[in-house]
Order: structure tokens, then sequence, then C-alpha cells
């Protein structure tokens, strides 16, 4: 049973990487996050616009934040399951 949830994580965590490897994400991401700077730049952005504008931005380091603990989790998953089997 706890084999299965190793796995799961390990699974979840190499796709996790691909995407943190993938130079499509990573330029979404930037364009996103640089699409908010540059609204959020603009004079005629009124205070709640700017407010709401950096909440924005904080939730896309929070995606990218739980992908990041998502790829590390399986490489501890991994870790775990090889020490369990004798590897290194």
């Amino acid at each position: 049973m706890e084999d299965d949830k190793q796995l799961k994580a390990i699974s979840k965590g190499r796709r996790a990487q691909g995407l943190i490897d993938s130079q499509a994400f990573r330029e979404a991401t930037e364009a996103v996050k640089q699409g908010i700077k540059d609204d959020w730049a603009q004079p005629r952005s009124t205070l709640q616009e700017r407010e709401r504008l950096w909440e924005a931005y904080q939730m896309a380091d929070r995606y990218e934040l739980a992908i990041t603990k998502a790829a590390n989790n399986g490489k501890m998953a991994q870790m775990d399951l090889d020490r369990l089997a004798g590897r290194k």
C-alpha cells in the first residue's frame, strides 16, 4: 500500500519536473507574469486594480511553487523507495 502511494508520488513528480523543464511552460509562465507587471505599471491603474494584479502575480508564484513541491516530493519518494530496496 505504501509502495503504491510512493509510486504515485514518483509519477506525479516526474510529470511536474517535465513541466518545470518544458521551455513552453517556462515561457508561458514568464509571459503571464510579465503581462501582470506591465498592467500594474500602467499609470491608469487604480489602487484596486493594482491590488488585484498583485494577487494574480502571487497566484502565479503559488502555481510554480506547487509544481516544484510536487517534483521534489517525487524525488524524495524515489529516494525512499531506492533506500528501502537497498539501492543507492
